[in-house]
């Protein structure tokens, strides 16, 4: 009898994993959370680019391999991310494609997704585009850094 009982728990389990798993891992992002998260992507490596330009004092490269190898050179932590793959040199939305570097003039301007559907439309429809502070932009604080108010000098 005992047997028969994890028998049919692991038929079930099988079931489940067969039928079930496919469709929630295929469904569409109905609520926005591989959006909210390319959005949290983009933002946060505009932010490393704000921050490499001003620790190193020059322009990042307008390629996407270039780009991730000087945001590592920079040393500002984007290895540590989850979202940049440096062995390939490449940084991934929600979706596995690769981001768009964006440029204008010789010189990177933003970065960008083609969205849910997987198409650019020149940053309109679903794309997603996130623009670069300028460079003059100051660097905000890291976690690390210790905030000291004026009456406490």
């Amino acid at each position: 009898m005992r047997y028969v009982i994890i028998a049919g728990f692991v038929v079930l389990v099988v079931l489940v994993v067969l039928f079930v798993a496919p469709w929630y891992c295929d469904r569409p992002d109905y609520h926005g959370h591989a959006v909210a998260r390319t959005q949290t992507i983009l933002r946060s490596c505009c932010g490393y680019i704000r921050d490499g330009r001003h620790y190193s004092n020059e322009e990042p490269p307008t390629d996407l391999p270039g780009l991730v190898k000087w945001l590592v050179n920079a040393e500002i932590g984007i290895h540590e991310t989850g979202y940049v793959d440096i062995e390939r040199n490449t940084i991934l939305d929600s979706w596995g494609r690769e981001i768009i570097v964006l440029k204008s003039d010789g010189r990177l301007t933003g970065l960008a997704s083609c969205g849910p559907n997987g198409t650019w439309e020149n940053g309109k429809g679903d794309d997603i585009v996130r623009r670069v502070p300028k460079a003059d932009t100051q660097p905000a604080p890291s976690a690390s850094t210790k905030r000291v108010s004026p009456e406490g000098l």
